[in-house]
């Protein structure tokens, strides 16, 4: 069956891109951004990491390396309630492309159908050599998006204080130097100075397992970006909210590490973590980055629309819960686990393990004695009224209110790791 309409947007915004919105960006700042990128391109790409790309796509049609915010379900999801189609064709805007990652993934993506475009903008000529070296290997072809919805990226600015600290003491020690080779050497003298591994991460949580021992072109052109950068403009939660409200538009939803680094679920204090849940969506994001003082960035799916997610609700019950994790059944086990003997009427926060490629992340879920069943009934393509159905065949004195309220607490924390999403019946 068509869909109801198709798939027509979607623009990566970086920080340095999205300060044109803004309107603070000087000629001089743009050409300090744009030097800076040019001779030192980011994210770093190695022509071995290139061979090694080429090697790959000359044997597989899959990607190399998932981004998961930019995964076409995911884009669908967020911005066009699961219903979006690929008949029409897909044209994306990435504006501060880089060095094409997420240019050429939005692209690869597209390979089965027919009409699908990507733009790269850029300002940095160093780093559009890369990207299409990047593209040629997938064929990409240009096109302008016209409308539809955003994932955005911009720096935040509680997690970052103490870099900033460290971009402030670094342009009193690199003042009148114009060799970036030597503003790197200066960096990773002044990195390796400190005594501790805790006195490093006072100034920079996120990058204190940063390898600035060694030189490469990866960890320079990192080094450089984090702690040399000529442009770095963070955002306050409320001032981020701000903006995207001044450019009529409307936030949907979070996404990355962050999120789940920050989620206040995390809290231990029963007290407090009622407080942040009852704050409003807006509201709770700012205490949530004051209270763990982590968070690197704000990442946001951003629609024209106010309503492009499927809301979750007892009264719109027909929606289904759609899984679209490799790694969820193993994150279904340990729900199964961790809810085994409880009693009923318990709810409880549980820390669960998820396996992202190499790394784990912690995500917090509120569990009760029917966790593991309603799992089991998660990616059958059921709406959440047949879900119910089925789970009063079981649990035949649970009233459909109670039902929602455990399925809610399971599904807000899958969502919230992009294990699930929703979408409506076709």
């Amino acid at each position: 069956m068509k869909q109801e309409h198709a798939l027509a947007v979607g623009v990566y915004l970086f920080a340095n891109a999205l300060t044109f919105l803004n309107g603070s960006l000087q000629s001089q700042k743009i050409n300090a951004v744009s030097e800076m990128y040019n001779d030192i391109p980011y994210p770093p790409i190695t022509d071995e990491y290139i061979e090694a790309e080429r090697a790959h796509y000359s044997q597989s049609s899959t990607p190399l390396r998932l981004v998961r915010p930019l995964m076409l379900q995911t884009i669908n999801s967020k911005l066009f309630q699961g219903l979006g189609s690929l008949e029409g064709g897909f044209s994306g805007l990435v504006a501060g492309g880089g060095t094409g990652t997420a240019t050429c993934f939005l692209a690869e993506q597209l390979g089965n159908f027919d009409g699908g475009k990507v733009t790269y903008l850029d300002f940095s000529k160093a780093s559009l050599k890369i990207a299409e070296k990047r593209a040629q290997i997938r064929i990409l072809s240009d096109s302008l998006a016209d409308n539809g919805g955003m994932t955005v990226m911009v720096y935040a600015k509680s997690g970052r204080t103490g870099l900033y600290q460290l971009q402030d003491m670094l342009k009193i020690i690199n003042d009148n130097i114009t060799n970036r080779q030597q503003e790197i050497e200066n960096t990773r003298k002044l990195l390796n100075s400190f005594t501790s591994p805790v006195r490093a991460a006072r100034f920079d949580r996120v990058g204190k397992d940063f390898p600035v021992r060694k030189s490469s072109p990866e960890v320079d052109g990192e080094l450089y970006d984090r702690y040399c950068h000529k442009q770095d403009k963070p955002f306050t939660t409320s001032e981020f909210f701000k903006m995207v409200k001044g450019a009529g538009l409307y936030t949907v939803d979070r996404f990355g590490t962050n999120r789940l680094e920050s989620d206040y679920l995390s809290i231990k204090d029963d007290h407090v973590r009622k407080i942040f849940s009852e704050l409003e969506k807006e509201n709770r994001a700012e205490a949530e980055e004051l209270f763990f003082g982590v968070q690197n960035e704000h990442s946001y799916f951003l629609s024209k629309k106010e309503n492009s997610q499927v809301p979750i609700s007892e009264k719109n019950l027909d929606v289904i819960p759609v899984v679209f994790d490799a790694e969820a059944e193993s994150l279904f086990e340990q729900i199964g686990v961790k809810s085994r003997g409880m009693r009923d009427g318990e709810r409880t926060v549980a820390k669960i393990q998820l396996k992202r490629g190499n790394k784990l992340q912690s995500i917090h879920l509120i569990l009760s004695k029917y966790s593991a069943f309603i799992t089991q009934l998660f990616g059958e393509n059921l709406s959440i009224k047949e879900m119910y159905q089925q789970f009063q065949e079981r649990f035949e004195t649970v009233k459909l209110k109670e039902f929602f309220l455990h399925f809610e607490d399971l599904y807000n924390g899958l969502s919230k790791a992009e294990v699930v999403y929703l979408k409506k019946p076709s």
